[in-house]
């Protein structure tokens, strides 16, 4: 299971999720979906269950939201943002 890593510093910007990594020298900024999503991951939630919470929320198909989570989630760790 996939967590974002526990030494990085969050906060909630006007709906957006912004991530500093003192390790990385790096500021990352993502939208409200993607606060979202690294909200159940930090909560243990699986990608299905990710995607069961925006299907709830956003107006769009299950395969749209389950692709969409799959991207965050590899864009997250392509950041170096999770850990295992």
């Amino acid at each position: 299971m996939v967590r974002p890593r526990s030494d990085l510093t969050i906060e909630e910007i006007d709906g957006d999720l912004v991530v500093l990594d003192s390790n990385g020298e790096q500021i990352h900024q993502f939208n409200a979906p993607a606060r979202i999503i690294w909200a159940r991951l930090a909560s243990g939630d699986t990608q299905t269950q990710i995607a069961d919470t925006l299907i709830r929320k956003f107006n769009a198909t299950r395969e749209v939201i389950e692709a969409d989570v799959e991207k965050m989630i590899s864009q997250f760790d392509k950041l170096g943002l999770l850990e295992n």
